[in-house]
């Protein structure tokens, strides 16, 4: 359902009646002409995976849109600017190495001479042991490019930067913790980098350029699978605004304050 409103919106807004612009510059970039590649908006619905172990994994299906500043210049390639939001935590779970939870249980900081700090470090020590985390949110800002949309695969290149929150859950009613107002508490990240390649199958057969003033098109030149690369800050990481780095020693903090994992992205992007 959503989907099909953010691809209609898309349509409608792509689309113009080009003799409404006698100014034939309003009219390039109203009305693509007969050899496009490119169009001033993008839209994307996909669904990314990464695998578990390791640190701390981004997991979900979420919506996406870009701008092509390019098309002020060009209709055949694509350079501009992204955003995409997950707002929706789902279901993820974190499945963290073994290596990864002793390390941080041989680091953890026992004493605090502030018991909000305590419980705050006690309630990010048992999600990362397993109870009461899961689901994850991500927002990013990106430049995306691709020189060839249509065909040849149509690569697009996308180079993100966001942040990601992981919530962790049983905290309502401590007082402790947010006042012991919210049933959960996101376990935060700032400044993560990501880097998505992704291709349209179908681009490597046929040029999948859709003209938007069809009535029907086919919906498999939208199909676009990504490969995901993330650098995760845990040197970043704070939980109820206490930082990750106050919870255990600093040589747990060199090994993991920079985490990478893989994955990839299924699902529908029209560019």
């Amino acid at each position: 359902m959503l989907l099909s409103i953010l691809l209609t919106m898309t349509l409608k807004s792509q689309t113009a009646d080009s003799t409404r612009f006698k100014n034939k510059y309003l009219h390039f970039l109203a009305q693509p002409g007969k050899g496009a590649q490119a169009r001033m908006l993008t839209v994307s619905y996909q669904f990314l995976y990464s695998p578990p172990g390791g640190a701390f994994r981004t997991c979900g299906l979420y919506p996406g849109f870009g701008w092509n500043l390019a098309r002020f210049v060009s209709d055949k390639f694509i350079l501009g600017i992204c955003v995409d939001a997950k707002g929706v935590k789902g279901f993820t779970r974190q499945y963290f190495s073994s290596e990864f939870t002793n390390d941080f249980n041989s680091a953890y900081i026992q004493q605090y001479t502030d018991p909000r700090d305590s419980a705050r470090a006690g309630y990010v020590k048992d999600a990362i042991n397993g109870k009461g985390m899961h689901g994850n949110y991500l927002g990013n800002i990106g430049i995306m490019f691709s020189p060839f949309p249509q065909k040849y695969g149509g690569i697009l290149i996308i180079v993100k930067k966001g942040y990601r929150d992981y919530p962790i859950f049983g905290t309502y009613g401590d007082k402790r913790i947010a006042d012991g107002e919210r049933e959960n508490v996101s376990f935060d990240l700032s400044g993560n980098f990501s880097l998505e390649v992704s291709l349209k199958p179908v681009a490597l057969f046929q040029n999948t350029y859709i003209n938007l003033n069809e009535e029907e098109f086919d919906i498999s030149k939208l199909f676009t699978l990504s490969f995901y690369y993330e650098r995760l800050q845990l040197k970043n990481a704070s939980f109820d605004g206490m930082p990750l780095k106050n919870m255990v020693n600093a040589s747990f903090m060199n090994k993991y304050g920079i985490t990478q994992s893989f994955g990839f992205k299924i699902g529908l992007m029209l560019y």
